[in-house]
């Protein structure tokens, strides 16, 4: 598959495991050793020949691209049926704390390959996807061991259209709001009811994934809290305030 300077459609697989970020850097070649032995099992039993994909490492996981002669259904189904079989048999001889989780997105889109990745924006929305929030709290919430979550394109062409074995009704929908990325994205959890997981942000704690290493946040992107739930402190009697500084807010009701 030859791609150099060529843009074209492709299917896009991005893998990610959960918590790589907060392990020790033991732990963090131990997840990237198994997830490696995962992907490399699931593969072949699924029929499908890694050695053919254009694959871009992670760390926490990889980009890959696949050839052409790859078809939708033997991704959606028989690839993440396989990583979620393998899952399941490697994480019930482990420790529950050192149990591998995964978060799998598929995408087809427009790629090419570039001197230091994949240029295009079917990498951009593949890798948005996998970082989603939902996805991430989707883990966060169940025992699920791996979250799939799939393109527009991906569920309105395969899934809808009844050429996968995975239902439509096996699917949530939901939104992925990643920097500037806003999309729409099909969510299922394999083993569980994707529709009875409370998918709602907590107060006060961020959804968005932590920044690249060496990469500090950029100015201006703060977003000013919008309208929402009002508090009032009432004070029954005489209040000492020298060390205390008071602020007043005045927010839209609209």
């Amino acid at each position: 598959m030859d791609l150099d300077g060529d843009y074209d459609r492709h299917l896009l697989v991005r893998v990610d495991a959960t918590g790589y970020g907060a392990s020790n850097d033991i732990r963090q070649a131990e997840i990237q050793a198994t997830l490696g032995d995962v992907l490399d099992e699931a593969a072949l039993a699924a029929g499908l020949d890694r050695a053919l994909w254009h694959t871009q490492p992670a760390g926490d996981g990889e980009l890959a691209v696949l050839p052409g002669s790859v078809r939708e259904r033997s991704v959606v189904d028989g690839y993440t049926q396989a990583i979620a079989s393998v899952l399941s048999r490697g994480n019930g001889r482990v420790a529950p704390g050192d149990r591998l989780r995964v978060r799998l997105a598929v995408h087809f889109g427009v790629v090419s390959i570039g001197r230091l990745g994949f240029p295009g924006q079917g990498a951009v929305e593949v890798s948005r996807m996998v970082d989603g929030a939902p996805v991430r709290l989707a883990l966060r919430r169940t025992g699920a061991q791996l979250a799939v979550v799939l393109s527009e394109t991906i569920y309105r062409d395969s899934v809808a259209q009844g050429h996968t074995e995975l239902r439509p009704e096996q699917l949530r929908e939901v939104e992925i709001v990643n920097k500037e990325f806003h999309r729409r994205a099909w969510l299922h959890l394999p083993g569980h009811d994707v529709h009875e997981v409370d998918l709602r942000p907590e107060p006060g704690v961020s959804t968005q994934p932590a920044p690249e290493p060496g990469k500090a946040a950029r100015a201006g992107t703060a977003t000013p809290p919008g309208p929402g739930p009002q508090f009032t402190q009432t004070f029954e009697g005489p209040v000492r305030a020298e060390r205390i500084n008071f602020g007043i807010s005045y927010g839209s009701d609209a």
